[in-house]
């Protein structure tokens, strides 16, 4: 299985890296820090893709998706991890910082996502499907937490 992962430096994205290849998967792994990339591709034996990626950035989602297809064929599974949020209440919070995190949380995940469909539909079926998609998003989307504005 293909998989690449965003947000693959840190966290959840880290974890599942790990996880993913001790299952044999191919992992393309995608996050803006290349010493924390590198440091788990070498980890993880130095067999994997590492680009760096702020999909906050849309030339990057697509830059990713293209060497995700070029370096591995194909995406069996695009996992959008990347994200953050600020520990500030919203009265603090400016408008730029709130539009950098809605390009890191939203556009880019519907970047990436947009980039990869067209190539995950050509892939051949396989256990029923031609590819999928993993959202990966944080409880304090889904419930207010102090300040999380």
């Amino acid at each position: 299985m293909v998989v690449v992962i965003t947000g693959a430096s840190a966290g959840i994205g880290r974890e599942l890296a790990l996880l993913l290849h001790g299952m044999g998967a191919r992992l393309l792994l995608a996050a803006r820090r290349m010493d924390k990339l590198e440091a788990l591709n070498r980890e993880l034996g130095g067999g994997h893709v590492v680009l760096r990626c702020d999909v906050g950035i849309e030339s990057d989602c697509r830059l990713l998706i293209e060497r995700a297809i070029e370096r591995c064929g194909r995406i069996d599974t695009l996992v959008c991890n990347a994200g953050y949020g600020l520990f500030r209440s919203v009265d603090e919070t400016d408008r730029e910082s709130l539009e950098a995190i809605f390009r890191t949380n939203v556009t880019g995940t519907v970047d990436c996502v947009r980039y990869a469909a067209p190539h995950m539909k050509r892939n051949d079926v396989r256990d029923g499907v031609r590819g999928q998609v993993m959202l990966v998003s944080s409880a304090a989307a889904r419930r207010g937490l102090p300040w999380l504005g």
